[in-house]
């Protein structure tokens, strides 16, 4: 048997063509037959009869539309699909042959998906050009439906063994696909990456030379080439033997803007995913009976004449529908102390925080290590019965493990799954769908306008609510000079023009060496200048004339209209202002190298002191029956404060850093709590000089049931963490960790 039979057998089921026929699928469903075919029924016989002969006699439901005249199909999809979801004047206004290819993908996609859904006009232009053996360029924002486009065609395949590629970036998007195709519309799909195939249900048969049950196989673009060993890839082989590729009818390039990007010279710049630019010799290889799509959200003029040499032929059918969208309101906001200033980010989590109102936000930040300390400090913002989970406030990079990436994924994504916020690299930016992301935040400065359309996409996909996309940068960016670009008079919409590349650099020529301020795209510095619409500019750098193009339902279009906009009404927390901010550095400390604790006796006293304020306190506030009581005053924090050292609280800004607290916070209870532990020192701790001060059993021994109780929660979780992340990145982020837990440990007992 040769190799590429032990392959595909590898992944065969072993049933026979029949039976595969008769898996229940509803495209693929098998239906009774008789023994007299439709044909041989008498003229006389009834049409109820003729009908249901007619059905008899086709094995699936596909055939049987076939089989139905234009009036038939009419009359059949005015009876089961709803009128607001069918296009029955777009339809009607095809020529005959047209007409009727779109009568049955609109009642195949409807059978498929379980009545759920029903091709758009686009959508069935796509599918038509592309049966019409038309290669397709579709332009169609972020949420459109392009995987729905990418698959119509198959649906109407009816088992002829006919099977589509879709040429996809990541694992992770893949999966997602594979699994949307198989739960939406009944679709066998298979992943081909550089992950070992093994699942056994999705099969092409060589000794036999029929299909399997495989419709769409979802690869990335390496696998069709050589790999790192230096010979070709399982997929590779396949697709260069005639036996398999003779089957292939489609192949479909998602995030076609990629191949500008990754695979083709850009500034002098290393090729980041080579393969992208050399699917040209794939398309030469297959030959013209495969028919090739390009699909985008986000493609400037400067990348579409890319895409069109390398994968489309010269006669291929443009499509585009609007980019915008409209559920979104786009802001710019350059953050103080930098990009890395771990309090700017504060402003995402609700004060005070309440797990069921919180937003769901998506922060992308293009470097792993600030991800997981973006993370950490949002963490450690959280209540206590949150902090420390890893559950509501996530990290998402390339180097965690499989099962980590997963479940973070699907925590964020699923609508009761516990992630709120994640912060991840670009691997969550690129087609996934988010459904009911809020906020997203880009931080740092985008590479192309291509990762502001992309990223920012990402929110409202699913729910009927105002979407924020905020780009968060550095102050730098401001004292950029647009001369730098060529841009000799400044910045002027009409004039510029926008068929060049608009993400040009300062300088043509970059090297890995090249600073982020060398690198900065022109699009996206433009952005940040406020002096024109937002939406305006993402509409002329996609070309994008529609009448939809400068449309929005949200309160405010943009930040630049001057018309009372105002980006802390949008976000669920405070933004960080250093002006008004608490710094632990400007609150005097007493220096003692060893001061004296507080006794048993007094923390008891302190502690009740507290209790029956707090207890008043919250039975007071108007908002108790909404408010816990910990939004007042944790245990974590009461815990802290009768262990502190007499007299080592000496301001109110001291306590409200101390406890890391919000200014509104402060301003509702820092006077109250440091008048009690304050007064309860005056009267009934000591001041005593260093040099008497001793060491006392006792302090050793109130810290130790703490510590114990902190010693258990930390292994319990630390064993989590080994299992997801793996050995080597678990021994990495348990060192930075104890690093920084020593750290605030120092400050918060001022040891």
């Amino acid at each position: 048997m040769s190799s590429y039979e032990d392959f595909f057998n590898s992944l065969s089921q072993t049933r026979s063509d029949s039976a595969i026929e008769s898996t229940e699928c509803p495209i693929k469903q098998k239906l009774t037959q008789v023994n007299k075919p439709t044909d041989e029924l008498s003229p006389d016989t009834p049409s109820n009869l003729k009908e249901q002969g007619r059905r008899h006699t086709c094995r699936t439901y596909v055939q049987y539309l076939k089989t139905l005249s234009t009036a038939e199909l009419k009359n059949l999809t005015s009876q089961i699909i709803p009128t607001h979801l069918f296009p029955l004047s777009y339809i009607e206004s095809l020529e005959q042959e047209q007409k009727i290819i779109c009568y049955h993908l609109c009642l195949a996609c409807w059978s498929a998906s379980r009545q759920t859904q029903c091709p758009k006009e686009l959508q069935l232009t796509f599918a038509c050009s592309i049966l019409k053996k038309k290669d397709v360029f579709l332009n169609a924002g972020t949420g459109f439906g392009k995987t729905l486009s990418a698959i119509l065609p198959q649906l109407l395949c009816d088992g002829d063994g006919s099977f589509t590629i879709i040429v996809s970036l990541l694992k992770r998007l893949q999966h997602s696909q594979a699994n949307g195709l198989m739960e939406k519309y009944g679709l066998q799909a298979v992943t081909v990456n550089e992950d070992p195939q093994v699942d056994a249900n999705h099969a092409y048969n060589f000794p036999k030379k029929t299909r399997g049950c495989t419709d769409v196989f979802i690869v990335t673009p390496e696998q069709f080439f050589m790999s790192k060993e230096g010979h070709l890839t399982r997929f590779a082989k396949f697709i260069r033997n005639r036996t398999f590729s003779r089957w292939a009818f489609l192949v479909v390039i998602d995030e076609a803007h990629l191949i500008p990007i990754f695979g083709l010279p850009r500034y002098g710049l290393s090729l980041f995913r080579p393969v992208y630019g050399k699917l040209d010799e794939i398309k030469t290889m297959l030959g013209p009976a495969v028919i090739w799509a390009a699909m985008t959200a986000t493609a400037p003029c400067y990348m579409l004449k890319s895409i069109e040499t390398r994968v489309l032929r010269p006669n291929y059918v443009n499509l585009s529908t609007t980019s915008n969208r409209s559920d979104i309101t786009y802001a710019t906001h350059c953050v103080p102390g930098g990009i890395d200033r771990l309090e700017n980010y504060g402003c995402f989590l609700s004060s005070p925080f309440v797990f069921e109102t919180q937003k769901r936000v998506l922060i992308f930040r293009d470097n792993k290590d600030s991800t997981v300390k973006i993370a950490r400090y949002l963490d450690n913002l959280l209540p206590l019965q949150h902090c420390g989970r890893g559950e509501v406030v996530r990290h998402y990079h390339s180097l965690m493990s499989a099962d980590y990436l997963k479940d973070a994924h699907d925590e964020f994504t699923k609508p009761d799954g516990k992630c709120k916020i994640l912060v991840a690299t670009a691997g969550e930016s690129t087609g996934i769908d988010h459904p009911d992301v809020e906020i997203v935040c880009l931080a740092g400065l985008p590479s192309d306008i291509t990762a502001v359309l992309q990223r920012g996409g990402r929110a409202v996909r699913q729910i009927s609510c105002d979407g924020l996309c905020v780009i968060f940068y550095d102050n730098w960016v401001n004292e950029i000079d647009l001369t730098e670009y060529g841009l000799k008079d400044g910045f002027n919409m009409e004039s510029f023009d926008f068929d060049s590349d608009i993400d040009r650099p300062p300088k043509n020529v970059l090297t890995s060496k090249s600073t982020v301020k060398e690198r900065a795209s022109l699009a996206c510095v433009l952005l940040t200048k406020r002096s024109f619409c937002l939406r305006l500019f993402f509409s002329k750098c996609l070309h994008d004339d529609s009448p939809e193009a400068l449309e929005f339902f949200t309160a405010f279009c943009c930040d630049a209209h001057n018309n009372g906009f105002n980006l802390q009404r949008l976000l669920p927390g405070k933004l960080y202002n250093p002006d008004t901010a608490h710094k632990p550095s400007d609150v005097p400390m007493k220096k003692s190298s060893n001061p004296k604790p507080r006794s048993s006796a007094n923390k008891k006293q302190l502690r009740k002191l507290f209790e029956q304020w707090l207890e008043k306190a919250h039975e007071d506030n108007p908002m108790s029956p909404v408010w816990p009581v910990y939004y007042i005053l944790s245990e974590s924090h009461l815990k802290t404060l009768v262990s502190t050292a007499p007299h080592s609280i000496v301001s109110e800004r001291h306590l409200i850093s101390l406890l890391k607290q919000t200014d509104d916070w402060a301003k509702l209870w820092a006077a109250d709590i440091f008048k009690i532990i304050s007064t309860f020192d005056a009267k009934n701790e000591k001041m005593s000089s260093p040099e008497i001060i001793e060491d006392s059993e006792w302090y050793e021994s109130d810290w130790e049931e703490l510590f114990e109780k902190e010693k258990e929660t930390r292994i319990r979780m630390e064993k989590v963490a080994h299992q997801s992340m793996g050995e080597k990145r678990f021994l990495e982020d348990l060192e930075l960790r104890y690093r920084d837990s020593q750290s605030v440990f120092l400050d918060v007992t001022n040891m």
